[in-house]
């Protein structure tokens, strides 16, 4: 006998506010096999006047606690046991804690229920190849020049000059601006000796600044493509939250590592905290939106993060002193982090075809 017939399941899915409901009985001699266990749990935990902790006779326990409570709790081992089996019936996943209710509890007969929980829309991905058509391939980055260069080495010699001299302003006239040592160069950076090797390093740092920013260009260019395509999608409010509440706390302690605080740069901002919230909000919701066709994209094309790359990623993280923080959610972050850069990169290379 399946899972639903056993517990008579029904579904009922609510796609506007991407939630489902799951309904079902419990059939006593089910709720029954769980008693013993619960009458040994409640033994070992429920204080009892005149006995020391867990030594109560289990029929004083099951008085003192009452019948009705006790196959409440029998009811709640049944579902907690046959969960796993229940929402492989909806064919979702679970993006909340569930919420359980039951709906029916006599004592000594069937429980009947109903699980809700939220879920995470469906969606429907576009043809890639004619969505991408009007992209096209990456700009080449634009060339490093000169004065490109230049303007890197005032950029630090005005930094030199604000360094010696705060109580004055930057002059104009690069003439009175300090010019840099090969001892000052060196301590800029330990790759370079001299002015050569300096500009040497700057050009290929721009370089590389000028390459990246085509990339991201380019890459937005994509994912605006790929979400103009699939569409509005709703986004449970649960995740919303979740992701302005976990921005909100970085937030703080960034502005905490500066010296202020989350009121005091609204007041900078001429905002309210409400407004900053709002924000974050917002940012979630797109944040959310991206990373769902991300995933969906991931699922559609099979793609998955090489295992070696992770596992060298993860002692890298161990290596920065993440050693002390949970493994298991590190490699999560990791593996999502490693297939949204395959999932990009398939796209870039269905865009430039």
């Amino acid at each position: 006998m399946t899972i639903q017939e056993l517990f008579s399941l029904t579904t009922e899915e609510n796609k506007d506010l991407s939630t489902i409901r799951v309904s079902g009985t419990i059939p006593t001699a089910v709720i029954e096999q769980h008693r013993d266990g619960v009458v040994q749990k409640l033994t070992e935990t429920t204080p009892v006047d005149g006995f020391r902790p867990g030594s109560a006779p289990s029929n004083v326990v099951t008085q003192q606690v009452g019948d009705l409570e006790i196959w409440r709790r029998c009811g709640l081992a049944a579902i907690e046991q046959a969960f796993p089996d229940i929402v492989k019936v909806t064919g979702q996943t679970p993006i909340s804690q569930p919420n359980l209710q039951f709906t029916a509890l006599p004592v000594h007969g069937d429980i009947s229920f109903s699980i809700d929980f939220f879920v995470m829309p469906a969606i429907t991905l576009p043809d890639y190849q004619t969505t991408l058509s009007s992209v096209g391939k990456r700009e080449d980055p634009d060339p490093v020049t000169d004065d490109d260069v230049t303007n890197v080495i005032l950029d630090v010699r005005r930094g030199l000059y604000r360094n010696a001299h705060p109580e004055k302003s930057i002059p104009t006239d690069e003439s009175l601006l300090p010019e840099l040592t090969n001892e000052q160069i060196t301590s800029i950076s330990s790759m370079c000796k001299d002015m050569e090797s300096f500009r040497t390093h700057i050009r290929e740092g721009l370089a590389e600044e000028k390459k990246t920013e085509k990339k991201n260009k380019h890459r937005d260019a994509i994912l605006k493509a790929i979400m103009d395509a699939v569409g509005d999608i709703t986004i449970p409010d649960i995740v919303v939250e979740e992701g302005a509440k976990n921005s909100f706390e970085e937030f703080k302690a960034k502005a905490e590592r500066l010296g202020t605080t989350v009121e005091k740069y609204c007041e900078s901002e001429n905002m309210k905290e409400e407004d900053l919230w709002k924000e974050l909000r917002e940012t979630s919701r797109e944040r959310a939106k991206t990373q769902m066709v991300l995933n969906a994209i991931r699922e559609q094309e099979s793609i998955t993060p090489d295992k070696e790359t992770v596992d060298q990623e993860l002692k890298r993280f161990k290596d920065r002193g993440g050693e002390g923080g949970d493994e298991e959610q590190a490699r999560i972050y990791i593996e999502s982090a490693l297939a949204n850069e395959s999932v990009l990169q398939f796209l870039e290379g269905v865009a430039e075809n």
